[in-house]
């Protein structure tokens, strides 16, 4: 015998072993009772249909059952032989024109080729020869990769088993795992790749058009504080709280100013707002000739303000809003040589700069203001009033010695302008004069909250 046969047979040996096992191993106790406990069933059966003068012939029943392991073994033995040809194939053992033949019924069988990379899902189809190392699968976030399986050589020299004292030799070879089918599982976290764009980026410009200036200064000046911007407008704020303690009508160096038909006295001004909430600041610094760098800071601020004084004998009061323009200077400390412009800058405001408006008082809803109207109607048409109305229509004395014919705030509206504080009322009144002409016209009211009550200024 030469190497050649050798090493066939020691290929075809695992695979003969195998077979051996698989189909002369005797099966398991409870599968031979329950076979016998069946032919007993079908042996009543019979019995019970056959006719009582006509047993059945025994000898029929023992050359049937002696038939089958005849069958049996024939057809054991054209298995093993089909599948040792397929075995002596796989190892190239046999002639050019039987190698042919025996390819062709492993294919059509299905018996796995020696270049056939598919693992056996059974272990009586022959174990597969070590495929070409590839690369091993790339995990991916939510993709549960199948288990590695290892595959035996069919080169590799069968390992000898021991074998325990009352024990078969041969086993039944087990069944080889069956992988798990890949699946795919939704992943909480994020797609590694970003998002497809739905969009087009935007269209560039060229020529892009100059940047606007900023309301406040976007720099900080060379030895200034971070917050300077704040430290300028609490210093501009009590410049305004200093103007709101002079005792006359139109102060110098301050914003507020009003006029009064005589000589005023006991003029008491009151500062109505927060003029912090309403600042911009910005910072211009120069070089001086002999090169040092100069920088001042202008504060704008919103102001309102009250004044109570005494003319002619009556008590009058007066109200006065607008811009206050402050410029300061800063020491390293703090900032000094605080000076505010005269009267109101509304209207002259550097360019680019923009004030931030007043906010209208919690206290001064739509049903208060428009009570107050009401309220100064009724009074200066009373007539046995003598209170003082305010200038316009009900300082007219014929309008006061009017009686009304409707409500004057029916339909009316109000607004609140942002810019001096004050609350318009706009509405339609209707009056019998004291000879019986009707009067009836459109008036335009404007009041302020000094924090504790409704004003009205005028009803024009």
């Amino acid at each position: 015998m030469s190497a050649r046969d050798d090493a066939m047979r020691a290929a075809v040996a695992p695979l003969l072993d195998e077979l051996r096992s698989e189909f002369l191993a005797p099966p398991r106790e409870q599968v031979v009772e329950q076979h016998l406990d069946m032919m007993t069933f079908e042996q009543q059966v019979l019995d019970a249909t056959r006719p009582a003068h006509s047993p059945r012939p025994q000898p029929r029943l023992r050359r049937t059952v002696g038939s089958r392991p005849r069958r049996t073994a024939f057809v054991l033995a054209c298995v093993t032989a089909t599948v040792a040809s397929c075995g002596l194939s796989a190892a190239g053992a046999l002639p050019e024109p039987l190698q042919h033949i025996t390819d062709s019924i492993a294919h059509t069988l299905g018996v796995p080729e020696p270049h056939d990379a598919t693992p056996a899902t059974h272990s009586g189809a022959g174990a597969a020869p070590t495929p070409t190392p590839t690369k091993p699968p790339v995990s991916q976030p939510g993709i549960a990769s199948a288990p590695p399986i290892h595959r035996a050589s069919p080169t590799t020299p069968p390992t000898p088993k021991t074998t325990k004292p009352g024990t078969s030799a041969h086993k039944p070879a087990a069944h080889a795992p069956i992988p798990p089918p890949t699946t795919v599982t939704p992943s909480s976290q994020p797609p590694a790749f970003p998002a497809r764009p739905t969009k087009g980026p935007h269209r560039i410009d060229p020529n892009p058009q100059p940047k606007p200036p900023s309301n406040n200064s976007d720099n900080t000046p060379a030895g200034y504080p971070t917050d300077w911007r704040d430290r300028a407008a609490d210093a501009a704020a009590n410049g305004l709280w200093d103007c709101s303690h002079v005792t006359v009508l139109d102060p110098k160096a301050c914003p507020q100013s009003t006029t009064a038909s005589g000589a005023a006295s006991n003029v008491q001004w009151a500062l109505l707002n927060d003029p912090r909430l309403s600042s911009a600041a910005i910072a211009h610094t120069t070089r001086a000739t002999d090169g040092t760098m100069h920088t001042v800071v202008t504060v704008y601020q919103r102001f309102q303000m009250e004044v109570m004084y005494t003319a002619g004998g009556n008590s009058e009061f007066g109200y006065s809003s607008g811009v206050a323009q402050a410029t300061m200077t800063w020491n390293g400390s703090a900032f000094d040589q605080i000076t505010i412009a005269d009267g109101s800058v509304a209207g002259h405001v550097e360019r680019g700069v923009v004030v931030p408006g007043l906010v209208r008082p919690a206290g001064a809803v739509d049903l208060a203001v428009l009570g107050a109207v009401h309220d100064v109607f009724v009074d200066c048409t009373a007539p046995s009033s003598g209170a003082s109305c305010p200038p316009g229509v009900l300082d007219n004395p014929t309008t006061a010695q009017s009686t009304l014919t409707g409500d004057p705030t029916d339909g009316a509206t109000v607004r609140f302008d942002s810019r001096t504080g004050l609350l318009v009322v706009t509405g339609k009144y209707s009056m019998v004069t004291s000879t019986g002409t009707p009067v009836t016209g459109s008036y335009t009211a404007s009041l302020f909250f000094d924090n504790l009550a409704l004003r009205t200024l005028s009803v024009v």
